[in-house]
């Protein structure tokens, strides 16, 4: 029993230098190679303070196509790629021949409308000398009516007046004083806007009809919808182009894209968190920036891992930088 016992013991103490030996071994493998294997968790400096690095690259902040509203045969090109435009800058034009005569003939309408507008107006409006010429003539009526009035009176008792001379006098006169009247008050009367309505719709549509031609022609004109650098120029004098299609790529500011943070870095940074900038073309070329957007859906890549794009803003861009250039990101 006690020999039973005593190799027992003997194995026990055998097992365990065995595991003893083979933890040194693979601590020494691990300090002979400079740090933990690969697929080991990032490593810890300081307390608990983990270094969560990324490679990536200087983009413009904003890039944008633009391309003309209406399409035509390009007429000049007044940007090219490398230069520095301002917004509303003009970049190019379409030829404008065709569009021009439609704004010269639009304004022939509208100003002929006009004319007969001003010409209706003065037609309706009352003149003095035909108003005293009305009154003149109102007068006279009166003053004939009442002679034809007194010389019918004087026969009115005779029995065959309505047939005399003097009735179908008074009959007359009468017909002439309401004449006079009429007249006189249609040349005393002030013209309404009812009275122009046709003649000023016919102005409003002209008006409507220019200012469509003058926003054709203003199609004819590419501008920059924002200060920056044109980075690309797809159109030629004499080319083409359609409706809508690219001309130029503008592009302005400079961030940077982080471009391989996998799904363990993403889980330990957030929007706001500051980080530092190493710029690979330079030996001394260190930036400051904050996180701005972590892309919310990771993009795969040939290997079948997953990264996740970060955009930073930098704190203070340097001109000496270009867009493409590469960075290392620490994130702090």
């Amino acid at each position: 029993m006690k020999r039973l016992v005593a190799v027992v013991v003997a194995l026990v103490i055998v097992v365990v230098l065995v595991c003893v030996g083979g933890s040194q071994l693979v601590a020494d493998q691990m300090k002979s190679a400079g740090g933990p294997p690969p697929g080991a968790p990032t490593p810890v400096v300081g307390a608990g303070t983990r270094v969560i690095q990324a490679r990536g690259y200087l983009e413009p902040a904003r890039t944008e196509r633009v391309g003309f509203v209406a399409g035509g045969q390009v007429a000049q090109v007044l940007a090219q790629a490398g230069d520095a435009v301002s917004a509303g800058q003009v970049l190019a034009r379409l030829d404008t021949a065709e569009m021009e005569a439609q704004v010269r003939k639009a304004r022939d309408a509208l100003a002929l409308a006009q004319a007969q507008l001003r010409q209706a107006q003065a037609q309706a409006a009352p003149k003095a000398e035909e108003i005293e010429l009305a009154k003149v003539e109102l007068e006279r009526a009166q003053i004939a009516l009442r002679q034809a009035q007194a010389a019918y009176d004087r026969i009115a008792w005779r029995g065959d007046a309505a047939l005399s001379p003097e009735a179908g006098a008074l009959e007359q006169a009468t017909l002439n004083y309401r004449a006079a009247q009429a007249t006189y008050r249609l040349k005393m009367r002030q013209p309404k806007d009812s009275d122009f309505e046709v003649y000023e719709w016919q102005v409003k549509q002209a008006e409507t009809n220019l200012a469509l031609a003058e926003a054709e022609l203003g199609k004819a004109e590419l501008r920059a919808p924002f200060a920056g650098t044109v980075t690309q120029v797809d159109v030629v004098v004499g080319g083409l182009v359609g409706a809508g299609a690219p001309a130029f790529v503008l592009a302005a500011g400079m961030q940077v894209q982080a471009t391989d943070l996998d799904e363990e870095g993403v889980a330990v940074i957030q929007v706001g968190q500051p980080v530092t900038i190493t710029v690979l073309a330079f030996e001394d070329k260190v930036l400051t920036g904050v996180i701005r957007r972590i892309a919310p859906q990771a993009t795969k890549l040939a290997s079948g891992d997953v990264v996740f794009p970060v955009f930073i803003d930098l704190d203070r861009p340097d001109e000496s930088l270009r867009w493409g250039m590469t960075v290392r990101v620490r994130f702090r």
